[in-house]
């Protein structure tokens, strides 16, 4: 070969190499876009199995859902499940089935879905909560705490809202307190001190309300703040002036406890997006415990239908055992 013919087959083979890696570069960025797509794609949400109000953990793992996966993907990712009326609902998970009575309920992010989990599609970091438990008409829960703070900051359905929170003035410290950290972690949220306002945002949002004992004195804020703790599901009562403990069947408990406050959630029907949560202090001596569970102590509440604290500081999860 020719030096001439040499120096051009040296310069076509240089060029062909940089083409090749140029569309080799191409096809990696293609591939790497694509993985990056798929990525994006799934969304991780956190899959937890109870039974007896969150008493009992049976699974509990954190699983990625391809985007519009459903509650019933995300839990047989972990569970053996068996289904009923189509494939749409749950008749028993782990060999655990649904009996008169007793059945499976799954909460996202602390609402009673509204619909079968086939149905319900996840989203990114979800918190979805399934739990066996006894359920009759006094004892129907629509709402619970134990996702905190996932209510105001994701919400039900795909939708964070607005979150209000009311308190009177004397309190008004503890719901800033409340609100600042809410905020500071994804949450929207406005004050009020009018309690006749909780009817009316609720269409909007959920609620927290700080109850003390001169809100359920007597008056309109005293009937406002008893609809909603009164509701079957909050396990607890305001009867002769104090907080009464439930139990799993919604009665009054037989123990005889002197509580000094309480945080429950209240909730109309299956897939309430705006529960209004009580936080009720009763007891001057106990309040700054209320406020440092909501604000720096939020694994108390992890798994809890609701909780009351006694007068010794005690936290005790709702609904109380029936003791023998």
């Amino acid at each position: 070969m020719k030096r001439g013919q040499t120096a051009a087959f040296g310069l076509a083979f240089i060029a062909f190499l940089l083409c090749s890696l140029y569309f080799q570069g191409c096809a990696r960025s293609r591939l790497h876009e694509r993985n990056e797509r798929s990525r994006s794609e799934k969304e991780i949400v956190s899959v937890t199995v109870t039974e007896d109000f969150g008493r009992v953990v049976l699974k509990e793992a954190v699983v990625q859902n391809e985007r519009g996966s459903t509650v019933m993907d995300a839990l047989e990712k972990i569970c053996k499940v068996k289904k009923a009326y189509g494939g749409g609902f749950v008749e028993s998970i782990d060999g655990i089935s649904s009996t008169k009575g007793k059945d499976w309920f799954y909460y996202v992010n602390g609402t009673l879905a509204g619909v079968g989990a086939a149905l319900y599609e996840t989203g990114l970091a979800d918190d979805i909560w399934w739990d066996y438990h006894p359920w009759n008409g006094n004892n129907f829960i629509a709402a619970v705490v134990g996702s905190y703070p996932k209510p105001f900051t994701k919400g039900y359905g795909g939708e964070k809202r607005p979150t209000l929170i009311v308190s009177s003035p004397e309190l008004k410290s503890e719901a800033k307190a409340i609100g600042d950290y809410l905020g500071a972690i994804g949450a929207r949220v406005s004050y009020s001190k009018e309690f006749q306002k909780i009817d009316e945002f609720k269409k909007k949002g959920p609620v927290i309300a700080l109850v003390d004992r001169r809100v359920l004195g007597f008056g309109d804020k005293r009937d406002i703040i008893l609809k909603y703790l009164n509701k079957g599901g909050t396990f607890v009562r305001f009867e002769k002036n104090r907080i009464v403990p439930l139990d799993e069947w919604g009665n009054p408990s037989n123990e005889t406890l002197d509580i000094a406050g309480a945080i429950v959630s209240s909730g109309f029907g299956m897939g309430d997006p705006s529960p209004v949560w009580l936080l009720l202090l009763l007891n001057d001596g106990h309040k700054g415990k209320i406020v440092r569970i909501l604000t720096k102590d939020a694994e108390v509440l992890r798994l809890k239908v609701g909780l009351v604290i006694d007068k010794e500081g005690n936290v005790r999860s709702l609904p109380l055992r029936r003791r023998s």
